[in-house]
């Protein structure tokens, strides 16, 4: 889906966040206002990353299957801010499985 009115966008999941074109995607969206959510691997360094308002989801990119169920998960509802990453006990969005 391709979005041409932003002001329209008020979450926004962006993944490949901690690189160094995407971390200025994430800078850009937090200016804008949004909710920002930040997909990472859990090896992804956060160097570039550290705005508090910044929300993290893990994501196995390394499977099209759970990629799939992660990003499901995250759609419906399951991704909470705040927490550890990854671990709903916390808030922190879905759990691996």
């Amino acid at each position: 889906m391709v979005f041409t009115n932003f002001a329209a966008v008020k979450s926004i999941l962006i993944t490949g966040a901690s690189g160094f074109i995407g971390s200025f995607i994430v800078e850009e969206a937090l200016r804008r206002g949004m909710e920002v959510w930040a997909g990472v691997r859990s090896t992804s360094s956060r160097r570039y990353l550290r705005h508090p308002d910044i929300h993290f989801i893990e994501l196995d990119m390394g499977s099209d299957d759970r990629l799939r169920q992660q990003l499901t998960a995250f759609r419906d509802g399951g991704a909470k801010s705040g927490g550890q990453p990854g671990n709903p006990q916390t808030g922190g969005g879905p759990q691996p499985t």
